[in-house]
């Protein structure tokens, strides 16, 4: 019996892990950095879309960090525009960097039409609700 407990407990964490992995979606990874989106966190909203980046770092660059940030976008005329909401540093075990970011103002997404650009933008569409 308790084999069977313990078998059900590894298939439930499991499952809970690799259910929380495909949540975070690449969408660029340039060598020192793998940048993903939380495609559980997406929302439309007017010409655009609120949603949560986690880049991961290469650790000769940032140690063992990864940032994540509040974003959003939003087309106006044709183009798209960008700004950042908030901004964590967070280490390898959970804990935040005392750096924290206000908000910024918007900016036109420049890249909007490179591949990893291309990428997000795709994968906001898709996961947007």
């Amino acid at each position: 019996m308790k084999k069977v407990i313990v078998l059900t407990m590894m298939i439930v964490f499991l499952w809970t892990g690799v259910s929380f992995a495909e949540n975070w979606i690449i969408y660029y990874d340039g060598g020192s950095l793998q940048s993903y989106f939380d495609a559980d966190r997406v929302y439309k909203s007017g010409n655009g879309f609120d949603y949560w980046i986690r880049d991961t770092f290469n650790p000769e660059f940032l140690g063992n960090k990864y940032l994540v940030q509040h974003l959003q976008v939003e087309l106006r005329n044709n183009e798209w525009w960008i700004r950042i909401l908030e901004t964590w540093y967070i280490d390898s075990q959970g804990k935040e960097d005392d750096r924290s970011s206000q908000p910024l103002a918007w900016e036109p997404m420049k890249w909007s039409n490179e591949p990893h650009g291309k990428a997000l933008l795709d994968g906001l569409r898709k996961y947007g609700r």
